[in-house]
C-alpha cells in the first residue's frame, strides 16, 4: 500500500464500486468457498469479483473483501514444489490473494499479499510450497472490498514469482534457538531461508562487503497494542547453496544465491556470535557496510568482544515473555546491495526506480516461553513486516505504508494504528512505526489535535545492546501542545548522530488517551539525517476528533448563552455553591461575579 498509489489506489477502489452501483450483480460461480473452481498448474484464468460476497475467515493482510475462490490439489506422488498464484497479468482493481489449507468453515490462512506488483503496484503474488495429495483453497478479493476483474496465473516451479533484477526475501522462518539467561536478559535467534525471486544473480560474497545481512526482531501483540520487545544484531551471510524453496533454482550458489535459488541459515548460525555485527554500521537504504565490522574504520563503532550467552543476540527482558493471551511475532530482514541499488527499468509506478528493497522482510507467529525454545506457529508471511500479523489478528487494525524518495530509492516506513474505546467518553489510540528501509530513520511522530484533552502518553523505542552507543536506545520527548501530540529524538542528527532516532529494521509505538473519538487524519514523520524529502504526511490513520471549545459562560450547560445562565449563576453565587468560584480561586467572592458578568458579555467562541 505505497503512500505514492494512495490516490490512485483511492481512483481504483472508487472506480471498481461505481461499476456496481444502481445495478443487481449476479453472484460469481465461484463466490463461496463450497462452490471452488477446481485449476491445474500452470493455468491462466480470467475472473471477477463485481457481485461476489465474503464468506472467508477474517484476518486477511489487507482488509480484503467480496471474493472468490478456487481450489488446487497438488498430484498424488508429486514433489514437494512452489506453487505461484498472482494477479500480475492484468487487475481492474487493487487485489489480495490468500492461500489456506483444510476444508471450507475450518481453513488455516497460510499466504497472503496485498500489493506487489502490476502496472500499478496493487497487483497480488504468493507463493506456497504444496505437497503431494494436499489440497488448497485460493481466495482472491479486494482492497476494502473494490471488486473488478482480473487476470489469475496459477504456475509450479519454473513459473517463479520472479520480478526483474536481483531481489532477496526472506523464504521462510525456520526455527529458534534459546542460548540462555544472563540476568534477567535471555538470548535467541530466529533460523533464515532467503530466496532470490529476481532475474539476476546476488553476490553472496564472504569477507568482503558484498553479501547480505540479517536482522532478527521480537513482537509482542497485547491488549489492544504492538511493541518491539527485543532486536538482534546483524548475522553476515557467507555461502549460498543452491535449494529450491521459492521456486526452480538455477543452479548457482557459492558466491551469488542464483536466480530462483534458496539458501538456508539455521538458528543457531544466525545466532553465531562470531558473524553477528552492529546494525549502526549498516545503510540500509544503499546496503553498504564497513567491513571487517570488527575493524571498520573511519567512526564507525568498534564492537567490544560478546558478553558470554547473550552478547549480539536477539535478547529479550524475561518480564517480556510468555504473557497469557499475547501473541508473540518474529521477524526477520535481508539486506544486500545488489538487491537495494537495482534500478527497475519497467513500466509501471516503479520505473527508473531503486525499489527491491521493499519487500525483504517476512514474519512468522512463535511462542516466547522463559527459559526455554521458542516454538514457531503457522508459516511465513513473506514479504510483510510483522506489523501485519496485528492485522492478522484483528481486522479493524489500519496498517499503512508510507513512501519517499531518497534520490532514486525508495524508502518506506509502515504504520499500524487501533483505537479503543473505553466506554468512559475516553479513547485510547496505539500506533507502532516500523522503518523498512530509510537510512534518514525517524527523528519525530506527532498526532494532531483540536480542542482535545490528552492523557497518558506512551512510547516505547528500540533498545541497542551489545556495545551499540547507548544514546540511540535513549527515550523519545513527548510534547503536548494546542495543535498536536508529538514525540520526537531527546537530540537532532547536528547535536549527536548516534541519537535515538527510528532505525532501519526497528518499531516504536506510541500512544495516549483522548477525550473525543476517532476520525480520519494524517499524523507525520520527521526525518532525522539531513535530505530534501519530508516530513512524511502519513494519512489515513485514525486521529482525535475535534472538541468542543470551552464555553464558560453557557453556565448551566444547555449550549446556549442567554439569560437562564445568568439567572442561574446569580442563583449559585447568592448560595454560595462551589459551582460559583467562577476563576477557580477557591473563593466564592465579588471577583467571581464580575468574571463572570465579562464571560457573559462576550458570548460563547
Amino acid at each position: 500500500m505505497q503512500i505514492t498509489n494512495r490516490s490512485l489506489r483511492t481512483q481504483i477502489t472508487a472506480a471498481a464500486l461505481c461499476a456496481c452501483a444502481g445495478t443487481a450483480m449476479a453472484q460469481p460461480a465461484n463466490d463461496l468457498c463450497a462452490n471452488a473452481q477446481v485449476v491445474t498448474a500452470p493455468a491462466s484464468i480470467n475472473g471477477t469479483t463485481v457481485g461476489a460476497t465474503t464468506d472467508g475467515p477474517t484476518g486477511a493482510c489487507g482488509n480484503a473483501g467480496n471474493e472468490v475462490w478456487y481450489r488446487y490439489t497438488h498430484p498424488v506422488g508429486a514433489a514437494t514444489q512452489g506453487l505461484t498464484v498472482r494477479t500480475c497479468a492484468g487487475s481492474s482493481f487493487d487485489t489480495v490473494i490468500r492461500v489456506f489449507t483444510g476444508a471450507c468453515g475450518t481453513l488455516t490462512q497460510t499466504q497472503c499479499n496485498d500489493d506487489f506488483c502490476g502496472v500499478n503496484g496493487l497487483a497480488s503474488s504468493v507463493t506456497q510450497n504444496v505437497t503431494a495429495g494436499t489440497t488448497y483453497h485460493i481466495c482472491v478479493s479486494g482492497f476494502n472490498g473494490a471488486t473488478g476483474t482480473y487476470t489469475l496465473d496459477v504456475a509450479i516451479g519454473a513459473h517463479s514469482q520472479q520480478t526483474t533484477g536481483p531481489d532477496v526475501i526472506v523464504g521462510d522462518i525456520l526455527g529458534a534457538s534459546y542460548f540462555g539467561t544472563v540476568g534477567n536478559i535471555a538470548a535467541f535467534s530466529l533460523g533464515t531461508t532467503s530466496c532470490n525471486i529476481g532475474n539476476a544473480n546476488i553476490s553472496w560474497v564472504s569477507n568482503t562487503n558484498q553479501h547480505p545481512v540479517i536482522g532478527q526482531n521480537m513482537y509482542r501483540i497485547e491488549n489492544n497494542r504492538m511493541e518491539l520487545i527485543g532486536i538482534s544484531w546483524l548475522k553476515h551471510g557467507f555461502t549460498a547453496l543452491t535449494q529450491s524453496l521459492c521456486g526452480t533454482c538455477s543452479g548457482q550458489g557459492g558466491s551469488v544465491l542464483g536466480v530462483g535459488c534458496s539458501d538456508p541459515y539455521s538458528s543457531s548460525l544466525n545466532g553465531d556470535q562470531t558473524r553477528l555485527g552492529p546494525r549502526s554500521h549498516v545503510n540500509a537504504t544503499t546496503g553498504f557496510y564497513p567491513y571487517p565490522f570488527t575493524t571498520p574504520g573511519g567512526t564507525y563503532m568498534v564492537p567490544p568482544a560478546a558478553a558470554a550467552t547473550i552478547g549480539r543476540r536477539l535478547q529479550v527482558v524475561n518480564t517480556e515473555l510468555n504473557h497469557a493471551g499475547a501473541t508473540y511475532v518474529g521477524e526477520c530482514q535481508y539486506i544486500n546491495a545488489d538487491d537495494s541499488n537495482y534500478v527497475d527499468l519497467q513500466p509501471g509506478v516503479f520505473q527508473n526506480k531503486k525499489h527491491n528493497g521493499l519487500n525483504n522482510v517476512s514474519y512468522r507467529r512463535m511462542t516466547a516461553p522463559i527459559a526455554a525454545t521458542p516454538a514457531m506457529q503457522g508459516s511465513t508471511v513473506r514479504m510483510d513486516p510483522a506489523i501485519k500479523a496485528w492485522q492478522a489478528l484483528d481486522p479493524t487494525v489500519v496498517v499503512n505504508a508510507y513512501d519517499y524518495m531518497d534520490g532514486t530509492t525508495v524508502c518506506r516506513f509502515w504504520v499500524g494504528a487501533k483505537t479503543v474505546d473505553n466506554g468512559n467518553g475516553t479513547w485510547t489510540y496505539n500506533y507502532i512505526v516500523m522503518n523498512v528501509n530509510s537510512d534518514r530513520s525517524g527523528a519525530s511522530f506527532s498526532v494532531p489535535l483540536d480542542n482535545v484533552t490528552i492523557t497518558a502518553p506512551f512510547s516505547r523505542i528500540p533498545q541497542y545492546h551489545s556495545g551499540e552507543v547507548a544514546s540511540m536506545s535513549a527515550a523519545w520527548v513527548n510534547t503536548v501542545g494546542a495543535t498536536e501530540i508529538s514525540w520526537a529524538t531527546p537530540q537532532t542528527f547536528a547535536q549527536n548522530p548516534n541519537s535515538s532516532a527510528l532505525r532501519w529494521s526497528t518499531a516504536s509505538t506510541f500512544a495516549f488517551t483522548a477525550n473525543t473519538a476517532p476520525t480520519t487524519g494524517t499524523a507525520t514523520m520527521g526525518l532525522f539525517k539531513p535530505g530534501t524529502a519530508g516530513p512524511i504526511a502519513m494519512t489515513n490513520l485514525p486521529v482525535p476528533s475535534a472538541g468542543t471549545v470551552p464555553c464558560p459562560a453557557d453556565f448551566n450547560g444547555d449550549t446556549e448563552v442567554d439569560f437562564f445562565d445568568y439567572l442561574d449563576f446569580v442563583d449559585a453565587f447568592s448560595a454560595n455553591d462551589p459551582s460559583a468560584d467562577f476563576n477557580g480561586d477557591t473563593l466564592i467572592d465579588f471577583f467571581d461575579y464580575l468574571d463572570f458578568v465579562d464571560a457573559y458579555s462576550v458570548g460563547c467562541p
